[in-house]
């Protein structure tokens, strides 16, 4: 049986809660798991 890895990119916005939601219930519906990576959102864009 093959394994899925979910990767997610969160910043801790309101949306990533959203979005880590999804990914863990996908995960849950293909028998999956989720690795989930930080970042440091910049409110400045060079």
């Amino acid at each position: 049986m093959k394994t899925y890895h979910i990767s997610v990119l969160l910043d801790l916005s309101k949306d990533s809660e959203i979005v880590l939601a999804n990914a863990i219930g996908l995960a849950n519906a293909i028998g999956g798991i989720v690795e989930v990576f930080h970042v440091k959102s910049s409110r400045y864009f060079y």
